[in-house]
C-alpha cells in the first residue's frame, strides 16, 4: 500500500512539474529534442530543500552559502539508459532568455543524484571541467561551476528549474567545447533523450 501511495504521489508531482514547464517555452526540456516527451517521466526531489515548489532556505541561495541543493531522481523504467544530464535555469529573470545556473553532463547511469560536494573540481585530471562527482560541467551565466539563486531585490519570487534528463546514448564529448553552452547541449542531446523530470525551487520576495 505504501508503495502504491508513493507511486501515486510521484505521478502527481511529475504532472504538476509538467504543467509548470509548459508555461516556459524557453526552458531546456522544451527544446526540439523533447518533442516526443511532453510529460515528465523521471521523479526528481530535493532532500535538502523539500518538495518541488518549496522556498529555498538561505544556505542554498546567493544571500547565504550558495550551496547546490541535494537533487535526487528515481527511474522506474527507462530502457537502455546510458547517462544523465542536469540543467538548472531561472526563466523568471528579466532577460530575453532563462538564466542558466548550471549544466552538468556525462553523469553516470549508476548515479541517482547530485550534492554540493560533487561540484568540487577534480584536480588530478587533464580536463578542466571534470568534477569530483565523476561528471563534467558546462557554461553558466557567470562562467562558474554553479550560480546560486539570487533574484533582484523587489523582483518577486523566481522559479528555479533543476531539470534532469535521461539519455539512451552517451554524448559525443569530442564534438563539445571544453565548457559547452546550453545551445550546444540542446543540439548534442538530439535523438538521445529517453525521458526527463524536474524539481522547482523558489527564491525571492
Amino acid at each position: 500500500m505504501a508503495q502504491i501511495a508513493a507511486s501515486q504521489l510521484a505521478r502527481a508531482s511529475m504532472s504538476n512539474v509538467a504543467l509548470s514547464i509548459q508555461a516556459y517555452d524557453q526552458l531546456f526540456v522544451r527544446g526540439p529534442a523533447f518533442e516526443n516527451f511532453p510529460g515528465a517521466s523521471i521523479a526528481v526531489s530535493s532532500a535538502s530543500c523539500g518538495k518541488s515548489g518549496s522556498v529555498m532556505s538561505p544556505p542554498y541561495t546567493g544571500d547565504g552559502e550558495g550551496l547546490f541543493p541535494d537533487i535526487q531522481w528515481h527511474i522506474s523504467s527507462l530502457d537502455n539508459l546510458m547517462e544523465y544530464l542536469l540543467v538548472a535555469e531561472d526563466p523568471d529573470a528579466p532577460l530575453p532568455e532563462p538564466v542558466v545556473h548550471g549544466i552538468y553532463y556525462s553523469i553516470p547511469k549508476r548515479e541517482q543524484g547530485i550534492t554540493n560536494n560533487d561540484l568540487r573540481p577534480e584536480r588530478e585530471t587533464q580536463y578542466d571541467n571534470l568534477l569530483v562527482g565523476g561528471f563534467r560541467y558546462g557554461k553558466n551565466y557567470k562562467n562558474t561551476i554553479y550560480l546560486a539563486p539570487s533574484p533582484p531585490p523587489g523582483d518577486g519570487p523566481h522559479r528555479y528549474f533543476y531539470q534532469v534528463v535521461g539519455l539512451n546514448k552517451s554524448l559525443e564529448l569530442d564534438s563539445l567545447s571544453s565548457k559547452p553552452s546550453k545551445a550546444e547541449m540542446a543540439s548534442a542531446v538530439g535523438g538521445k533523450v529517453a525521458g526527463w523530470g524536474a524539481w522547482i525551487g523558489l527564491c525571492g520576495h
